[in-house]
């Protein structure tokens, strides 16, 4: 079981989007372009051009390869803030969080605790 937060659009007509609270795999892999990957472009572009700036500082010292692994698995570990702050960015409210397996599985759990109120309540 894991831990999803619905995150709601401004305008009502949208389903919500599930965001499970774990790390993510992808952004642990490919760092700032995981991040890209996973929807979060403001939060990836930011990132990456820190990244970039911190490898060209680093460019031949021995503490680069040690600073790449690292902030890879700190992304990782924060990839669920960082696209929670992107959706707020975008107009996206925080909604409940919701236990189930699967997004689809919070999807309907969600549907199933508001069938017939309004969304954004």
């Amino acid at each position: 079981m894991k831990l999803h937060t619905a995150w709601l659009p401004p305008a009502g007509n949208k389903l919500p989007r599930m965001i499970a609270q774990k790390a993510d795999l992808l952004v642990l892999f490919f760092g700032w372009i995981g991040l890209l990957l996973r929807g979060a472009p403001i939060m990836g572009c930011i990132i990456g051009g820190l990244s970039i700036m911190a490898w060209s500082f680093l460019a031949g010292s021995p503490l680069l390869f040690p600073w790449i692994v690292l902030s890879h698995v700190g992304l990782s570990a924060f990839a669920t803030s960082l696209r929670g702050c992107e959706l707020s960015l975008t107009g996206w409210n925080r909604g409940p969080e919701i236990l189930a397996e699967t997004r689809n599985g919070a999807l309907l759990r969600y549907a199933d605790f508001h069938a017939g109120k309004d969304p954004q309540s």
